[in-house]
């Protein structure tokens, strides 16, 4: 399973955390977007995982794409996202409800876990 973290703040962080130390998936599996170059920085040299400062190649082969970002840039992120059919959105942003990302990302397949 390939996971796509878009943002990598401290709720992406403890997820990619306790997805790396539970074994769900391997470093060379988990990729997050993120824009602060040190936080980035951080996140590679941490977890040994691809961290990148655009949203595709992160989301590029893909299964999940876990939405991690605050819910207010919620909006500006989603302009430079491009989800696959074949990808699940998982929203784990406070206060964005299903219906808003469909709107936004006009994808299917969206769960929330917050």
């Amino acid at each position: 399973m390939k996971l796509a973290f878009i943002g990598g703040g401290v709720m992406g962080e403890a997820m990619i955390s306790a997805v790396l130390k539970n074994g769900l998936a391997k470093p060379q599996d988990v990729a997050v977007c993120e824009l602060l170059s040190e936080r980035r920085d951080y996140l590679t040299s941490t977890y040994k995982i691809k961290a990148l400062d655009k949203p595709t190649p992160v989301l590029e082969g893909a299964d999940i794409a876990v939405l991690a970002v605050k819910p207010q840039e919620f909006s500006v992120a989603a302009r430079e996202l491009s989800i696959k059919s074949r990808q699940t959105v998982m929203s784990i942003m406070a206060g964005v409800t299903i219906a808003t990302i469909h709107d936004a990302l006009k994808h299917d397949a969206i769960v929330r876990a917050i």
